[in-house]
């Protein structure tokens, strides 16, 4: 591939520099149906933005600063359908289904997304779990 030139014009089978007023116009989000059998229905998800991503990380961990991978899951299913829309309301339905059926909606999310195997384990090790009793938690929590 061909390097840019000096003024970010383009030389060779380079991309060009975009303005900034143009990459902020871009919606970059992917969507695509996926067929699930199991509900005799099909969804549409979408790629999940780093927004998105980060907040069903926080949904995800407890005050503790543990991360559990059952919700994790759960959560990114549901912010990936967005047809029907669903909302958090749906994450005991969601827990109730069967995994085939989740894992059809779940690896597509999380391949539009760009997450693998590897970015579930560095969520994981972003938000270890806490361990002693030297660990405060809130009242309520």
């Amino acid at each position: 591939m061909a390097a840019q030139g000096a003024s970010g014009g383009r030389s060779g089978d380079a991309l060009p520099t975009i303005s900034a007023d143009d990459l902020l116009a871009k919606q970059t989000l992917r969507e695509e149906y996926v067929d699930v059998p199991e509900w005799e229905a099909r969804v549409k998800v979408r790629e999940l933005s780093m927004g998105t991503y980060q907040q069903v990380q926080e949904k995800a961990t407890d005050a503790r600063g543990n991360l559990d991978e059952a919700k994790l899951q759960a959560f990114l299913v549901l912010a990936g359908i967005v047809e029907p829309e669903l909302g958090d309301d749906a994450y005991e339905w969601i827990r109730q289904q069967s995994m085939r059926a989740v894992n059809r909606v779940l690896e597509r999310v999380m391949a539009l997304s760009g997450i693998g195997v590897t970015a579930l384990e560095d969520a994981e090790a972003m938000f270890p779990e806490a361990t002693g009793n030297d660990v405060e938690v809130p009242p309520g929590a």
